[in-house]
């Protein structure tokens, strides 16, 4: 929501978030209504860094990122309070901070209550520990997280109203543009948007790699099918004066499709084990381009492994059944 400076001091930004929130709220199917000056996937771009060290060594700092927002953001979003409470209504000096900072900062320890430094900010107190989220993309490890009182604080980006509603988000964007309004006929607004939609954008390019991995996986698949089956079509015809001796000398159809399915299990079960050797190190190189490709290593392979098996199974069947199915005397005399 751009507020415009002109109109909009501290004094008058603090009142609109006063108001906004709790008429956002009210709306018939919003679960929760918050305010942040960053949305996760639209704009994260606040960085700064704080420490536990009066001192402010440069080596007790961490980066973190820098939210100014409301007490219903955290319910917005789902973010869950794992200590502590939200923001005192009347301490300017509070603020929450994300797990990972907590662990960070003081690893081991209840964080609650204790003071946090930092060049561009008052010492702060941490009023609330929250979960972990992320903020621009989901292939990288959260940052750490502090989150500063609207009330007292001024946004530094103009609000970004997070409005978490059940059923379909599209048919609450007139809904919440219309109480917007209601506030300040005179703004500017866009159009509202689901957050999986920035989502999606935030992972067009990894979507993009997985299409293309999937693409020509699927086509490694069929040409090792294609010529797992040349090959043992080529060894069963070169096999073929062999087959009609073992025919003759009394050897049933059975053994023979069990030969020919023994050697192509040996070739198969080497390729499979050299492939699974291969792909689990391709995993690690290839685990930063793919989200959660990393945690689902073990799932991947018993996947790719119940894809190979049954196309190895239909390449090798086929041959092993033309070999049971030759004449011993035609095969003799061929020969």
């Amino acid at each position: 929501v751009p507020l415009p400076p002109s109109r909009y001091d501290l004094k008058a930004q603090r009142a609109f978030l006063a108001r906004l929130e709790p008429a956002l709220a009210a709306l018939p199917g919003v679960a929760g209504a918050g305010v942040n000056d960053t949305l996760p996937f639209v704009k994260a771009n606040n960085m700064g860094n704080v420490t536990a060290d009066p001192g402010r060594s440069q080596a007790s700092e961490v980066y973190v990122r820098v939210h100014v927002v409301t007490s219903g953001y955290f319910k917005a979003m789902g973010i869950p309070l794992l200590a502590g409470g939200t923001f005192p209504p009347a301490d300017p000096g509070a603020c929450m901070i994300s797990r990972r900072l907590a662990d960070k900062l003081w690893p081991g320890q209840d964080a609650v209550g204790r003071p946090l430094y930092s060049d561009g900010l008052a010492p702060t107190r941490v009023a609330g520990v929250v979960g972990d989220t992320a903020e621009n993309r989901l292939d990288r490890p959260e940052d750490p997280q502090i989150y500063l009182p609207a009330k007292f604080h001024e946004l530094f980006g103009g609000p970004v109203v997070a409005v978490k509603v059940q059923g379909d988000p599209a048919r609450y964007g007139a809904q919440v543009k219309a109480v917007i309004r209601s506030l300040d006929p005179g703004l500017a607004l866009p159009e509202p948007r689901p957050l999986r939609e920035a989502l999606k954008e935030s992972m067009a390019e990894r979507t993009m790699a997985g299409i293309l991995f999937t693409a020509f996986g699927l086509l490694a698949l069929l040409l090792s099918g294609v010529g797992l089956y040349g090959v043992l079509a080529q060894i069963t015809l070169q096999r073929r004066r062999e087959i009609g001796i073992r025919l003759s000398l009394g050897a049933t159809r059975a053994q023979v499709v069990g030969g020919i399915l023994a050697g192509a299990a040996a070739m198969v079960g080497l390729g499979l084990g050299l492939g699974i050797l291969f792909g689990w190190q391709a995993g690690r190189i290839l685990g930063p381009l793919l989200f959660g490709l990393g945690g689902a290593g073990p799932a991947i392979h018993l996947g790719v492994l119940a894809i190979l098996v049954p196309t190895a199974l239909l390449a090798c069947v086929l041959p092993a059944l033309r070999a049971a199915r030759v004449n011993p005397s035609e095969a003799l005399r061929q020969e």
